[in-house]
């Protein structure tokens, strides 16, 4: 689990997603929808599939994992129930952690977007 779940859970936005979870995945885009409720799974490349553990049984991405996953899918096109420039707490990440995730991120104009943001040299 990733994305505005990750987030709220995290402290670092104060509008947690309702009735929808958003989750990266490698393989296909799926959505799953009944009794209100909303699941999308979100495609990522293999390379990408990393900074997340198990936490009560199910997997959930660390903070810094879960920022870049917003960013990268806000660059796509996708839109949340927060503003991305203004409502995420960037103070609380580790700014070590989240450079060497970067490093692994092959869009130069993602890395440049998310450094100017996260504010990292």
């Amino acid at each position: 689990m990733s994305f505005g779940t990750v987030l709220a859970r995290e402290l670092l936005v104060g509008t947690r997603p309702q009735r929808q979870l958003i989750a990266a995945k490698v393989g296909r885009m799926r959505i799953y929808a009944a009794l209100g409720y909303e699941i999308v799974h979100v495609h990522i490349a293999p390379h990408l599939d990393f900074g997340h553990g198990p936490r009560d049984g199910v997997e959930f991405a660390d903070a810094e994992k879960a920022v870049l996953d917003v960013l990268y899918f806000h660059l796509r096109g996708r839109r949340y129930p927060f503003d991305v420039y203004s409502d995420i707490d960037f103070t609380k990440l580790d700014a070590r952690r989240l450079k060497r995730y970067l490093k692994r991120y092959r869009n130069p104009r993602f890395v440049a977007f998310a450094k100017g943001l996260l504010e990292l040299a």
